[in-house]
């Protein structure tokens, strides 16, 4: 209608839109925060938006529950 046409590349590497998994809170640090975050979402007390849901789901298993926490809690210790 406008005369616009065009391409959107979409990129979902966590690696290359600056998202990192386990970084919650997206300070750049993996830290008790993020697992505070992580436990807020689990219980639903806390609101969170599609860019924290994806880097919640640490374990790529499309589910965020107490598996998620373990995996972050391993990476924090490493």
């Amino acid at each position: 209608g406008f005369g616009l046409n065009g391409e959107i590349d979409l990129i979902m590497n966590s690696l290359e839109n600056g998202i990192s998994l386990g970084d919650i809170n997206f300070d750049n640090l993996l830290n008790v925060q993020d697992i505070v975050l992580l436990v807020g979402m689990i219980l639903n007390d806390s609101a969170s938006d599609d860019f924290q849901i994806y880097s919640s789901d640490i374990n790529n298993d499309n589910n965020i529950d107490i598996l998620d926490i373990v995996e972050l809690v391993a990476l924090i210790i490493n």
